[in-house]
C-alpha cells in the first residue's frame, strides 16, 4: 500500500478529508465485520468532552495512519515504511493547538515518516517530513476520489464491487440494505448497526 500524491494541497478542505475518512471505514467496516482486520477506521466519539475524533488506517506490516480533527482543524501522523531521523524535530513544527495529538501514547509519535496538519481559518495544508522525494504515500485515499481505494480493495479482500454502489456509500455516508446485498450479502444493517454509530 503506498497510493502517493505530491502536493499535500491536493487533499481539499478539512470538511472533505473528514468525509473521505468516515467513507472509507464505513465501506470496510462493509467488507470486513472484524474490526481487528480492517485497514481503516474512525472514531467519532475519540474525545467526546473536547469534541475529538480519530481516523486511522493500519496495514499490518507496519505502515500506518491517525488523524485527529479537533475543533482547532486536524492533525494526523504518517508512517510509511521508513522512521525520520529526527522525528522530534518535525514534531516541533507542529502548533501548540495541537498539543493533546502530539502527547498522545497510542499514536506512538516517535515512529514517523511525516506529520499533516491544517486549522480551520488556513487556506492550505502544512507538512513536516524529511522524505528524499515530494512523493507523500497512503495520502491518495484520502482525496475525494474512491479509485485507489476501489483498487486497493478488491486485491486484498478478494472480492469485485460493485463501483456505483460504493460510491454511493462513500458519497452518502448512508447505507441501506440493497447497498449491502450488492457489496457484502452476508451482512444485515443490524450487523453494522454498531460500526455506523461509532463512525457517524
Amino acid at each position: 500500500m503506498n497510493h502517493y500524491i505530491h502536493d499535500v494541497n491536493a487533499l481539499g478542505s478539512i470538511e472533505s478529508v473528514l468525509h473521505s475518512s468516515r467513507g472509507l471505514a464505513l465501506l470496510d467496516a462493509i467488507f470486513m465485520p472484524e474490526w481487528e482486520f480492517r485497514y481503516f477506521s474512525f472514531n467519532s466519539k475519540w474525545n467526546i468532552e473536547k469534541r475529538e475524533m480519530m481516523a486511522s488506517m493500519r496495514d499490518g506490516q507496519g505502515n500506518e495512519y491517525f488523524l485527529i480533527f479537533t475543533l482547532t482543524g486536524v492533525v494526523g501522523k504518517f508512517l510509511y515504511e521508513k522512521n525520520a531521523e529526527k522525528p522530534l524535530e518535525l514534531l516541533s513544527q507542529i502548533p501548540n493547538e495541537f498539543s493533546s495529538f502530539k502527547s498522545e501514547p497510542a499514536f506512538d509519535i516517535q515512529n514517523t515518516s511525516f506529520f499533516i496538519w491544517r486549522k480551520n481559518n488556513e487556506k492550505n495544508w502544512c507538512l513536516a517530513h524529511d522524505l528524499p522525494n515530494n512523493r507523500l504515500p497512503m495520502l491518495a485515499f484520502l482525496e475525494t476520489d474512491l479509485g485507489h481505494y476501489i483498487e486497493w480493495a478488491e486485491r486484498y479482500y478478494d472480492v469485485e464491487i460493485e463501483t456505483e454502489v460504493a460510491q454511493k456509500v462513500f458519497s452518502s455516508l448512508r447505507v441501506t440494505q440493497d447497498d449491502l446485498s450488492s457489496l457484502n450479502p452476508e451482512l444485515t444493517l443490524d450487523d453494522l448497526l454498531g460500526d455506523i454509530r461509532e463512525i457517524l
